[in-house]
């Protein structure tokens, strides 16, 4: 593989993939990615809530395409040594690529060489030699902005369709904007989280921390309409547009993707 000048000194030319087979195949056809107990990203993706591990598994992605691979699966994580490390992060230095990116991406490369020690697949000096590699310094301003109030207006009338899909649109923006719930808090909400006689949703969010927030009485009960609940504690509060149905269905446990949320939010930010 051609070498990167950033990576000239410590060449990653050296870097071995593994051997094309059913498993990559598989995962360049569909991203479904079969786990593999000798791959050392795969038992460090496992240790991961399922969040965390598709951002972590971006990341991985990321880092490999800049060593020369398309996914994580073909790179062999032992061969990895402090000065490839080093210079991958001179490269991404030098693409002006933010400090909490770099950051991300060692995190994500000394979390599977801890992986790989822990299973016996490299020797503690090459993990300690990669784990004491210092995390880059500064910061960045944030690319998102405040919504104006205007703008949330518009966001809530886009709404205003009556339809299924519009109530569960509107009753996800009212909680996003006027509760403050993150996406992923927002997508995996249940009908046993909100306590509606007292306008209370109880949400986990980063580092599995419980918290309660209180709510409009609108924003609460604005999905409910035309649903009578209460048959299913565990079903979702929101849940995809599968047919025309979008309400909470008892006995569902499918919920809406943090993507979808995500979807929602874009064109009004």
């Amino acid at each position: 593989m051609s070498t990167h000048p950033a990576l000239s000194r410590g060449s990653v030319s050296t870097l071995i993939p593994t051997a094309p087979n059913d498993r990559l195949t598989r995962r360049e056809q569909n991203r479904v990615r079969v786990f593999d107990k000798r791959n050392p990203a795969h038992l460090y993706l496992n240790l991961l809530s399922a969040n965390s591990a598709n951002t972590m598994e971006r990341a991985l992605d990321a880092i490999v395409k800049l060593l020369g691979y398309d996914y994580m699966d073909e790179l062999d994580w032992t061969e990895l040594q402090r000065h490839h490390v080093q210079g991958l992060l001179r490269l991404l230095e030098s693409n002006n690529t933010s400090p909490a990116t770099r950051s991300l991406y060692l995190s994500a490369i000394k979390g599977v060489m801890e992986e790989a020690w822990l299973a016996k697949l490299v020797s503690e000096d090459q993990d300690l030699r990669i784990k004491v590699i210092k995390k880059p310094h500064g910061t960045r301003l944030p690319a998102g902005e405040a919504l104006p109030i205007a703008d949330v207006g518009k966001a809530i009338v886009a709404c205003g369709d009556n339809s299924k899909a519009g109530v569960r649109d509107k009753a996800i923006l009212a909680l996003l904007l006027g509760a403050g719930l993150r996406r992923l808090e927002c997508a995996e909400l249940g009908l046993r989280d909100v306590d509606f006689g007292q306008d209370v949703i109880n949400v986990i969010g980063k580092g599995d921390k419980q918290r309660s927030i209180p709510v409009s009485p609108k924003s609460s009960t604005a999905y409910l309409i035309g649903f009578t609940y209460g048959a299913n504690g565990w079903a979702r509060f929101f849940v995809p547009s599968a047919g025309a149905n979008p309400l909470p269905r008892v006995n569902s446990l499918a919920a809406i993707s943090i993507r979808a949320v995500a979807c929602l939010t874009r064109p009004f930010t």
